[in-house]
């Protein structure tokens, strides 16, 4: 099993707003093998205390537009598996963080885990 942190400790914002994580370019990362066509694999999404957000799993071809490949909504601390198709993975994967209100100052990390 191989794991790629694409991001940790990004801030869920404690008001109403999106936050864009820090793309991961897919296309520079050798030990990401097993994430091309044809592999599988998860991400992994663990919030790191209480908040109330919508966490997009986002690609991109050229790291200007993105498509959310995979949406979950977390409310408390937790580690949730999100399934990633690995087949739409593009150049490019973030995460985005979407809070609709006041919100717990949580934290997000996003990883991807080969299966």
């Amino acid at each position: 099993m191989r794991v790629k942190t694409v991001q940790q400790g990004l801030a869920v914002p404690a008001t109403a707003t999106t936050t864009n994580g820090t793309a991961l370019n897919l296309s520079t990362e050798p030990v990401l093998n097993p994430f091309q066509p044809g592999a599988s694999a998860v991400g992994l999404v663990n919030l790191r205390a209480a908040a109330n957000a919508t966490i997009n799993v986002q690609t991109s071809d050229d790291g200007t537009t993105y498509t959310t490949e995979a949406t979950i909504t977390v409310t408390t601390a937790e580690t949730r598996q999100v399934p990633v198709d690995v087949d739409q993975l593009r150049a490019y994967v973030r995460i985005q963080i979407v809070t609709a209100g006041t919100s717990g100052a949580g934290s997000v990390d996003l990883f991807l885990v080969n299966q």
